[in-house]
């Protein structure tokens, strides 16, 4: 297992590299207030994203690893891509009949091509891992950010042309567009070996059913990850969302890496379970070490970012991003905390217990919002990184108390 998560750490860090250097510059070329702009309509773009995906790459990647040698995913896989033509189409209408007022018709349209690309992308990349073709799944989930971000920032400087945070949003939807379609060109779906055996015997209903509940779960994680710029957007300034973002930024390096090692360790949860017995603690240990070993790392990391942050912040990002050094330390502390707690919210994900968990996680998720739009009201930008801490601890700890109720 290890031997797999250091290849993938590899293409994992290299990508996250390329996406810091691409960002620094983008923020540096629009400074806080437009990239505030630029990053507040992604955000936006994220949470009109959540009903599109309908938790069917979850369903997708758990059905398709769980039953390899006997199960064919094209039903689900056809009845995912018909939703999400439909609820595309249904969200461009409402935009353009309620919001054309309000925004112009580019960014309704760019926001539409975001959302279906977007999300295509993202099934296919869980079918690839699914299939234990992680490579060709990165390149779909891990390495789109990077190819984004080198189209945008390549023509910014090719052409010389100085444009705002909605004009950047409009180009990355068009650079979305044009890798989208040469990715699936490239990955067509009847060059991708499914599964073979019997055809899947669940009904529409059924799986619209199975999927809602990785759709609770996987909206509430967006909606956690994405509210903070909204919030911020709203209560307080462009600028203060461009700050915020940095500091997200430095931390989601820690993320990142975390996201890879729960991507190896998810197929081997269903590897290890032995539901006849209901047991997997035997196998904790082994699942949570590298974990382990990632805070031991992160703890190096925080030590020097304690030391030269605020430094390394006015040498890439610029002076106008010096106040993302604090934030940032909490937001890593909070980082920290996951890598403690392992495996444990994917492991009731994995093993049939997705339902318990999305009541958790939408019960922290509604108290962060709240928690979050009173704290930037009365404390100012600087309070929502404990907030962060909190619903990271809580989300984590729970999480592990569960695991030790349901699993022997």
């Amino acid at each position: 297992m290890l031997k797999k998560i250091s290849r993938n750490l590899i293409v994992k860090v290299a990508t996250v590299l390329a996406s810091y250097l691409l960002s620094i510059m983008l923020a540096r070329y629009l400074l806080p207030e437009q990239y505030g702009r630029f990053t507040f309509l992604i955000a936006i773009t994220v949470l009109c994203t959540i009903p599109a995906l309908f938790g069917f790459p979850q369903l997708i990647v758990r059905e398709v690893r769980r039953y390899k040698e006997k199960y064919n995913i094209k039903k689900i896989w056809i009845l995912s891509n018909r939703w999400l033509l439909i609820y595309t189409a249904v969200v461009t209408c409402i935009f353009l009949v309620f919001f054309s007022e309000m925004t112009s018709l580019a960014i309704i349209f760019s926001l539409s091509i975001s959302i279906y690309f977007g999300s295509i992308i993202r099934l296919k990349s869980n079918l690839l891992y699914g299939l234990d073709r992680f490579i060709s799944g990165q390149i779909f989930d891990v390495m789109l950010r990077p190819m984004l971000l080198i189209s945008v920032v390549g023509v910014l400087i090719f052409f010389s042309i100085t444009i705002n945070g909605d004009e950047v949003y409009i180009l990355n939807s068009l650079c979305l567009l044009f890798i989208s379609i040469i990715l699936i060109r490239f990955y067509k779906i009847k060059d991708i070996k499914y599964s073979t055996g019997e055809v899947c015997q669940m009904s529409n209903k059924e799986i619209m059913l199975t999927s809602s509940s990785f759709l609770f779960i996987s909206s509430a994680q967006m909606i956690l990850v994405n509210i903070d710029i909204i919030i911020i957007g709203f209560i307080l300034s462009s600028s203060d969302v461009g700050v915020y973002r940095i500091a997200a930024l430095i931390s989601l390096g820690f993320a990142s890496l975390r996201e890879i090692v729960d991507l190896i360790v998810r197929n081997e949860i269903i590897k290890v379970y032995k539901p006849s017995t209901n047991e997997i603690k035997y196998e904790v240990k082994r699942l949570i070490k590298p974990y382990w070993l990632l805070f031991t790392v992160s703890l190096v990391i925080l030590a020097l970012y304690y030391v030269y942050g605020e430094f390394l912040i006015e040498l890439f990002f610029g002076g106008e991003y010096i106040g993302a050094y604090p934030l940032a330390l909490v937001l890593i502390a909070a980082r920290m905390i996951e890598f403690m707690f392992g495996p444990y919210p994917m492991m009731l994900t994995m093993l049939n217990h997705e339902k318990q968990f999305a009541k958790l996680l939408w019960c922290i998720a509604a108290s962060h919002v709240l928690l979050s739009i009173i704290s930037v009201s009365y404390f100012g930008l600087s309070s929502l990184p404990v907030v962060v801490v909190i619903t990271t601890f809580l989300i984590r700890y729970f999480s592990y108390y569960l695991t030790k109720i349901y699993f022997k």
